[in-house]
């Protein structure tokens, strides 16, 4: 190139206003990046430090039967059968081993009486047994005894060693044994009788439940004096008041203007708060509405499944529902809003909220119930979580939340 050239290149490359060019520094470099660096800064900030209003809903266990729930009512645990529960034999109370609400078994201790008259009497026929026994002994020695004299004797009758009269008093003798032995025998007989009478008087003094029940009150002290006694109704008349579990029934009133919707043999639903229990039952009756109140109908329920947490005097909540229970519909399922759900890497995740941050969770989805869907796995019950996810949220994204 020659050097006319390259001055015209040099004068093409200077701003027509005069300025001339100013060489690109390094420190020029390190202020691009910087304030590159700064805007990375502010955008990641912005975008992490936004807060995002956000509604939220509490994951929770549900039963699959409240889907077809009719009507719901409150209910009260009733029973049908009670004892006042008394010993067999009239004597002190010594010591009572149950109170109010305790649960019992069948054939379980619940009080004691005093013994010692009974005790007595029991180690008396006991020794009189023994005398008898050792009686009877001893008439059994007479008696081989006396046989064995009756076969000698005969034998020498036979061949003419021994007289007859010698014969007859050996057969009289005989005879008085097996008669001692055999009186000997009744006389055992009798006292393994008294035994047991004064056995069974002595068990008596221990006073058993009849039944399976829990015991409703305490209606003795100890000290009182009590007598045979069992009382099918009433309380007061014994030593406890005893209900019988088997028994046990609920009460409800329904809205006069929803008793049409109730059917006898209707399948129901019982829902214990706490402990959590839900037992299966039905409708046993219904009354109509009193003359005094026409605003509700008494509906009888009877239990079909029983559980020692149900107590009389005991409130429930009863659901009536559309058809019967199938097996797995009281098992409970842990459920979240479908709203909650956002697609994520060919799956499905959740933001869960923790303090002020939505944390994303990874979820295993199952079937559908209403408006809600079943997680398999990646929530717990009581997680809150949110729902509607709005636009740009990210893990870690800073969150208020309305639990309203």
């Amino acid at each position: 190139m020659s050097y006319h050239a390259v001055l015209k290149d040099k004068a093409d490359r200077i701003p027509k206003d005069g300025t001339p060019l100013r060489r690109i520094k390094p420190f020029d470099w390190i202020s691009l990046a910087s304030l590159l660096a700064i805007l990375a800064v502010s955008i990641y900030a912005g975008h992490f430090t936004r807060e995002f209003m956000v509604d939220v809903s509490r994951v929770s266990q549900e039963y699959p039967y409240q889907e077809y729930t009719k009507l719901h009512a409150s209910g009260t645990v009733v029973v049908e059968h009670r004892v006042s529960v008394s010993p067999r034999i009239a004597g002190q109370v010594a010591q009572i081993m149950v109170d109010k609400g305790s649960l019992v078994k069948k054939n379980q201790v619940i009080a004691r009486l005093e013994s010692t008259d009974e005790a007595l009497l029991r180690d008396q026929r006991a020794a009189d047994l023994r005398l008898a026994k050792a009686r009877l002994e001893q008439a059994g020695i007479l008696l081989s005894e006396a046989e064995a004299d009756y076969e000698r004797i005969r034998d020498q009758y036979k061949d003419g060693s021994a007289s007859e009269s010698e014969l007859n008093a050996s057969a009289a003798a005989l005879r008085k044994a097996k008669s001692a032995f055999e009186v000997a025998q009744a006389t055992v007989n009798a006292q393994s009788a008294a035994l047991r009478s004064a056995q069974a008087a002595f068990d008596h003094i221990e006073v058993k439940a009849p039944f399976d029940g829990v015991v409703l009150s305490r209606d003795a002290h100890i000290g009182d004096m009590v007598g045979p006694r069992l009382s099918a109704s009433g309380e007061g008349s014994g030593i406890v008041t005893l209900a019988d579990l088997s028994s046990l029934e609920i009460e409800a009133e329904v809205p006069s203007s929803e008793i049409e919707s109730i059917k006898t043999g209707q399948p129901c639903m019982i829902v214990l708060e706490s402990p959590k229990v839900h037992l299966r039952a039905e409708v046993e009756s219904i009354m109509p509405p009193g003359s005094k109140d026409k605003t509700a109908a008494g509906v009888r329920i009877r239990l079909i499944d029983r559980d020692v947490r149900i107590l009389p005097e005991t409130g429930v909540d009863v659901a009536f529902l559309d058809r019967q229970i199938l097996k797995a519909d009281d098992k409970p399922l842990l459920l979240i809003d479908r709203s909650s759900l956002i697609r994520s890497r060919g799956g499905h995740s959740v933001f869960v909220v923790r303090g002020d941050k939505a944390v994303e969770k990874r979820v295993r989805v199952g079937g559908q119930l209403g408006d809600k869907v079943r997680i398999l796995q990646g929530v717990t019950d009581g997680d809150m979580i949110i729902t509607n996810p709005p636009e740009g949220m990210r893990n870690g994204s800073k969150v208020l939340a309305d639990k309203d």
